[in-house]
């Protein structure tokens, strides 16, 4: 399956525009400031209903509108599909495949996979624990559909127990059959998660060292470890455990909810101890590991979306990824960037139309 083509309406800063791409390589070259990344956030969007850098429907509205319509059109052999986007931030959120809107639009999750790499993604190493629990989730989330429910299902008790914790906290009043029933709640769906993180978490180490040792010419040792709560430990009883210490903090504080994935470079932090040029080869093993991972799972290729990346690497690095995207998995690769020669050498070297 490929995009074919996408029409954006009142989105960022296209009022009304109709673009055509092919299978293989699309590149959209051009200066800072014209546009090429709200055309890889209409992609992101058309698959994960969201935006690539926010969650707020508001801010991918042109300014001074109050809706934005994405329409895509998905080639597979001979069947078409439509998948259309109608959205009024703050108010509703249509999501439609061939006119028929999803019940819930985390149905349509996984029908368009996508993988994104863009400059920010140094966050996932530098920033806290939510930006890498995001990353195993948005994985999880596109090639199973029960963990996407249950990690919904997960996340809303753990908000209202939240909410019962800080009310108790300003009454001084502990209800603790309230807090037990929040507790109860909570196991089956902490359980399924934990699984499948640790499952998946485990296969993306594998296929991550593979493609690292390819972009490094393999001058260190990385890894992935997950860390978790839930490690060798009852999750019912340390719930139980965990309630005089949620009273007094007025939160939940333990469950997979502070779970983290630990990024090592030769033993060590990478946070800590990583060059910027280890730390971009990291990132860039890492999204490539995740791609290959929603690829094994469904054997359908996501749409790969590169967002102005290589002028933020070397000459080496460029040619070891160059290499690496010549290979079979890669349906549809989006690519944006400045310079048109450097883009323009890239495919030359692939050797493929674009």
């Amino acid at each position: 399956m490929y995009v074919s083509k996408i029409i954006l309406t009142n989105f960022k800063s296209y009022t009304n525009e109709s673009l055509e791409f092919n299978k293989g390589f699309n590149c959209i070259v051009g200066q800072n400031g014209v546009g090429k990344t709200n055309i890889l956030d209409s992609l992101y969007y058309t698959g994960l209903c969201r935006g690539m850098y926010t969650n707020k429907d508001k801010y991918l509205c042109q300014h001074e509108t109050n809706f934005f319509r994405l329409e895509a059109i998905l080639k597979a052999n001979k069947l078409i599909t439509n998948i259309t986007a109608k959205v009024i931030p703050n108010k509703s959120k249509i999501i439609e495949k061939n006119g028929k809107a999803y019940p819930k639009i985390a149905d349509h999750i996984g029908l368009i996979p996508i993988v994104c790499i863009h400059p920010f993604d140094t966050d996932l190493a530098m920033e806290g624990s939510e930006s890498r629990r995001k990353f195993i989730d948005n994985s999880l989330s596109q090639v199973d559909q029960y963990y996407l429910q249950q990690l919904i299902q997960y996340n809303k008790i753990v908000l209202q127990k939240n909410a019962a914790l800080k009310e108790m906290q300003k009454s001084r009043i502990v209800n603790k059959l309230l807090i037990e029933t929040y507790n109860r709640q909570l196991i089956t769906p902490a359980a399924y998660i934990h699984s499948k993180r640790k499952e998946a978490i485990k296969n993306i180490n594998g296929l991550f060292k593979s493609y690292y040792k390819t972009l490094s010419t393999d001058k260190e040792q990385v890894s992935l470890r997950y860390k978790s709560q839930l490690l060798n430990e009852d999750f019912e009883t340390k719930l139980s455990n965990a309630i005089e210490k949620d009273c007094l903090l007025g939160r939940s504080t333990f469950g997979p909810h502070k779970d983290d994935i630990l990024f090592e470079i030769n033993t060590e932090k990478l946070k800590v101890f990583g060059s910027q040029g280890q730390l971009k080869s990291f990132i860039i093993a890492l999204k490539l590991a995740q791609y290959t991972f929603l690829y094994n799972k469904e054997q359908k290729s996501p749409l790969l979306l590169l967002d102005d990346i290589f002028d933020k690497l070397d000459h080496e690095r460029v040619a070891a990824l160059t290499q690496l995207l010549k290979g079979d998995i890669f349906q549809q690769i989006f690519i944006t960037d400045t310079d048109f020669s450097r883009i323009k050498k890239i495919m030359n070297t692939i050797g493929t139309p674009y």
